[in-house]
């Protein structure tokens, strides 16, 4: 149950936070659409709307220059996270063509795997961007690690929170206007409410390393 209030919390200061910078999240959101469109810059501008959000969570103020200042910081750290995401959709890609050549119970039962391996990741995703710019170590593994981790000890929270996002990408899918509106930094918002949440719950204040089992202070 405090899981869920917990998301709950998180998904109420996400939406405050979202309306009180709305013309802000706009450009920023605007930015990052043409970003993802030259692919070239796809990965540095999700990470630049992820930097806006961060700001925003942290109550520093944010303007559209944090976006720039986001992208340029983390832009190798992005290309390093967008690559191994790009290798993890090849092999779910091909895994999937591939048993769906067979009508047998074994390659359903492999097939169903890999689908929820696909899911598990792209959720660990949601936390691992967020992770990236918290932690004091800037090391993509760490903050993949610290995903994990946070999904598994956190799986009502993680559950809530998701189903909430797959809602916001439905719907900004459904209607484009949603998304030009700014759906994809409420999503950033959530996620990285959701790690700070989770990185005050579990006591890891004064930021993340990479030392331990656990994600840490």
């Amino acid at each position: 149950m405090k899981q869920f209030t917990a998301a709950w919390e998180v998904l109420v200061q996400a939406f405050s936070d979202w309306w009180y910078n709305w013309l802000i999240f706009l450009a920023a959101n605007t930015l990052w659409i043409f970003g993802t469109a030259s692919f070239l810059f796809a990965p540095p501008a999700l990470f630049g709307l992820f930097y806006v959000a961060n700001e925003a969570v942290h109550k520093r103020g944010v303007d559209l220059a944090d976006f720039f200042r986001g992208a340029r910081r983390y832009f190798r750290k992005s290309w390093q996270w967008g690559l191994l995401n790009l290798i993890a959709a090849f092999l779910v890609w091909t895994n999937i063509n591939f048993y769906l050549q067979f009508v047998a119970l074994w390659s359903a039962a492999l097939l169903t795997i890999t689908l929820f391996l696909a899911v598990v990741w792209i959720i660990v995703q949601a936390y691992t961007i967020p992770y990236l710019l918290e932690q004091d170590v800037k090391k993509v593994r760490v903050a993949l690690r610290n995903g994990l981790y946070t999904m598994l000890a956190s799986p009502l929270y993680t559950l809530v929170l998701s189903f909430a996002v797959f809602l916001i990408v439905r719907l900004c899918a459904w209607q484009p206007a949603l998304m030009l509106a700014g759906g994809p930094v409420l999503v950033a918002l959530i996620a990285t409410h959701a790690v700070r949440e989770r990185v005050e719950t579990f006591g890891l204040r004064g930021g993340m390393n990479s030392s331990g089992g656990e994600p840490h202070t």
